[in-house]
């Protein structure tokens, strides 16, 4: 009980999330940013950073898409959901908005255990990259 004292959820839209500088050592997300903009979620991870207490982490589990490759040689990196207004992302369309969030993957593993049929879900564990105190 001693440790849910310093546990805090909420319920809120991620495009709301502004929480004060310094205030958190890990940020979870987990399933969620499928529903955001490419612009909304680079936001959200940006606000997350500012968050992180020196030494503090996001982390960030959600489906990835394995694209394939078209006709004409280009990737497909992402899955658009039709049914739930969704977006699935590429494992390299994941990495490229951590870095465009000013993030790095300090460690990221796959769930093991799913399904072939589903979407592959990787765990990230991300670090400010501009701010060398959060490694």
């Amino acid at each position: 009980k001693k440790d849910l004292a310093r546990s805090k959820l909420l319920c809120m839209g991620m495009q709301s999330f502004d929480p004060p500088p310094r205030s958190y050592d890990v940020v979870w997300v987990q399933w969620v940013i499928g529903h955001l903009t490419d612009a909304d979620l680079v936001t959200f991870l940006r606000r997350c950073v500012a968050a992180l207490k020196p030494g503090g982490v996001i982390c960030v589990k959600d489906n990835t898409y394995n694209g394939d490759t078209k006709e004409d040689g280009t990737e497909e990196l992402f899955f658009v959901d039709r049914d739930d207004s969704s977006v699935t992302r590429s494992h390299k369309y994941m990495e490229a908005i951590f870095e465009y969030a000013g993030m790095e993957v300090a460690l990221s593993r796959e769930q093991e255990g799913f399904p072939e049929e589903l979407f592959p879900v990787p765990m990230y564990a991300l670090v400010s990259a501009e701010n060398p105190e959060h490694a």
